[in-house]
């Protein structure tokens, strides 16, 4: 936490005269072992002892902070070179009020410190305390005590991590800023020091300036949590201002504080809006929400279609468990997906079922994620209601299972074939068994030119189909294994579809008739033309 910097004293150490010159309570405290190794009379006269320690004392043994946890949780988490802090004295009196310490960083041969300057003392002078010296002795060493009060507060003034700028009424000039402030405006040194606070364009309304230099006159501080600046670039920085008049050796100033909270206000908005996201999200969405504890599964919020869904009112639902309220039809099932996302984030089941007080049993997709809500595990609960979807899904299945049985099982050869490529899509196990495979499966992709005999008859099928949209025709085909039969063709093509069905019917022994009458017929005519004896047909009424 410690950085390498300038020794706050030039001294190798800090001892007990280094701290006396001061009325202004300090005391130090070791980084590690949280023991308070020196101290000023000042500091003394706070805890009301009249005599320095003999015994090692602990801070927490006399001091305490407002707010933080003890030394480690100060030193770990909240410590901030040149930060203030609020510390109250352990005592048992009931009046006590909490004093306002400056924390500042220092190291030297005895190790890493922290030194503790209390700042809301009546009077901010720092004085040398009477030793009984002579005049002329008393003289220089109020000067020397002077000299390194003065050079104590400007070293705390540039090791502090907040902007700082020191401004004299007397001068009516900066005289001052610290490496932060020049660090977060962009400015250089030279062109903030010497000049007015008119001057310098630091404030984007300058009549802001007059408003506090006047306050600061008039109350001896300024306070403004949601002050602006800007820096070099235009960028308007916002924060916290605490300004306050402090009197010095070479006379009165006013000493601003400035704390840059862009980023967090920035990070602060961001999250705002995250938050006002999440929140629209949650309760408009169309699937049934809720977030409710993970150790107990008591509900802390619901949207309105999860009201709406399980048909309770949200003073019914909220403050109550998801298992009192009889939601989950598998209680067993849901405790073991809440188990299961200690290991993993979210858990998602395909068909999950809720009991809802007016519309009985629900079933649909079940979503459940883990988030950390306020250092608590919860348990964000999404469930999208398919019970119609789910019972269209069971008719449709059974509709197509009945209709797969009648289309394997037909007498008759079923098809479809892509119109583009001329090749089978579908077909039933009677079309392949016509045409000699074993079952349709391998039939898929074959192309319907190998049992084409007649183009020009297959063509002019082709044509029927895309003028006219459906087609009957007659044809002959060859089979797998190379044998000739006769079909009849129905065909029927889908507007905008690339695809024709069709059936079709073994014709064969029909044409072999057909073709036997034909001949018989051509045999009896011409036994009648080439006859010498009258023949006479009789017919009967």
């Amino acid at each position: 936490m410690f950085k390498n910097r300038l020794l706050l004293f030039d001294l190798l150490s800090m001892n007990d005269n280094n701290l006396q010159i001061f009325t202004a309570p300090l005391f130090v405290v070791d980084f590690s072992t949280a023991k308070i190794r020196n101290w000023n009379p000042s500091f003394l006269d706070l805890i009301e002892v009249e005599a320095a320690p003999t015994s090692d004392i602990y801070f927490s043994d006399i001091l305490s902070f407002r707010n933080i946890k003890g030394w480690d949780v100060f030193v770990n988490d909240y410590f901030i070179d040149g930060g203030k802090y609020f510390i109250q004295l352990n005592s048992s009196k009931s009046d006590r009020l909490n004093y306002l310490f400056q924390a500042t960083s220092l190291a030297d041969r005895q190790g890493e410190s922290i030194l503790f300057q209390l700042l809301n003392t009546a009077d901010f002078r720092l004085q040398l305390i009477k030793t009984g010296q002579s005049a002329s002795e008393s003289e220089v060493n109020i000067e020397n005590s002077v000299n390194v009060a003065d050079n104590l507060f400007f070293k705390l003034f540039q090791l502090s991590p907040l902007w700082m700028l020191l401004y004299s009424f007397e001068e009516g000039r900066i005289i001052d800023v610290n490496e932060s402030c020049i660090d977060g405006l962009g400015y250089s040194y030279d062109y903030l020091v010497g000049k007015s606070l008119y001057e310098v364009n630091i404030h984007p309304n300058p009549m802001e300036v007059i408003t506090i230099r006047e306050e600061a006159m008039k109350h001896q501080r300024v306070f403004r949590p949601n002050f602006m600046l800007k820096d070099a670039n235009g960028n308007l920085k916002q924060g916290i201002l605490f300004g306050e008049l402090v009197k010095m050796s070479k006379g009165r100033f006013f000493l601003a504080t400035f704390q840059d909270m862009t980023y967090f206000i920035r990070m602060q908005e961001k999250l705002n809006e995250s938050e006002q996201k999440f929140s629209l999200a949650f309760k408009l969405n169309p699937t049934w929400m809720g977030i409710c504890r993970m150790s107990d599964g008591v509900f802390i919020e619901v949207n309105d279609r999860f009201l709406r869904g399980v048909g309770l009112s949200e003073d019914e639902v909220i403050g109550r468990s998801i298992f009192s309220l009889k939601l989950i039809a598998d209680p067993a099932g849901f405790r073991q997906i809440i188990s299961s996302l200690k290991d993993k984030g979210n858990v998602t089941k395909d068909i999950f079922e809720i009991n809802t007080r007016l519309r009985g049993l629900r079933k649909g997709f079940l979503s459940v994620s883990k988030v950390l809500i306020n250092n608590e595990n919860h348990l964000i609960i999404n469930f999208d209601d398919r019970t119609v979807f789910i019972k269209l899904q069971e008719m449709l299945t059974d509709s197509e299972e009945r209709y797969r049985g009648m289309f394997d099982n037909a007498l008759a050869g079923f098809y479809r074939v892509s119109y583009s490529e001329g090749k089978i899509i579908e077909c039933n196990n009677f079309f392949a068994e016509l045409i000699g495979f074993c079952n349709a499966d391998k039939l898929k992709g074959f192309p319907v030119k190998e049992l084409v005999i007649n183009k020009k008859t297959h063509s002019d099928f082709l044509n029927r189909l895309k003028h006219e949209a459906t087609a009957i025709f007659e044809m002959p085909i060859r089979r797998a294994d190379g044998r000739e039969i006769w079909v009849a063709n129905y065909a029927r093509r889908l507007s905008g579809k690339d695809f024709y069905d069709g059936i079709i019917v073994d014709i064969t022994e029909r044409k072999k008739i057909v073709e036997i009458l034909a001949l018989n017929e051509n045999r009896f005519r011409k036994l009648i033309s080439n006859s010498s004896d009258i023949i006479f047909i009789e017919l009967g009424f």
